[in-house]
């Protein structure tokens, strides 16, 4: 995954997770997640450990557009896992 990629991932869902082949790989991972914050302008924490990757915009959500795409996600996530969800 490009930086160009974890941005527009970051833009898109404000966290992104990608496997990691070794720990060199892993290590230009967090630093492309890291160029991706730059990149928006917005701080990120990137984490690695057991062959995976994350990052995450640490000030997600920023607006009231990024509060509805989390809440309508996680409404999705509990529909498919037939939890259903309440309205507030």
């Amino acid at each position: 995954m490009t930086p160009d990629d974890m941005t527009a991932e970051l833009r898109r869902a404000g966290s992104l997770s990608v496997p990691a082949r070794d720990d060199a790989h892993a290590a230009a991972l967090r630093q492309a997640g890291r160029a991706a914050g730059r990149k928006l302008g917005r701080p990120v924490i990137t984490r690695a450990g057991r062959g995976v990757v994350h990052v995450a915009l640490t000030d997600w959500p920023a607006n009231e557009l990024e509060a509805r795409l989390s809440e309508s996600r996680a409404n999705n996530a509990l529909d498919r896992a037939g939890w259903g969800h309440h309205q507030p």
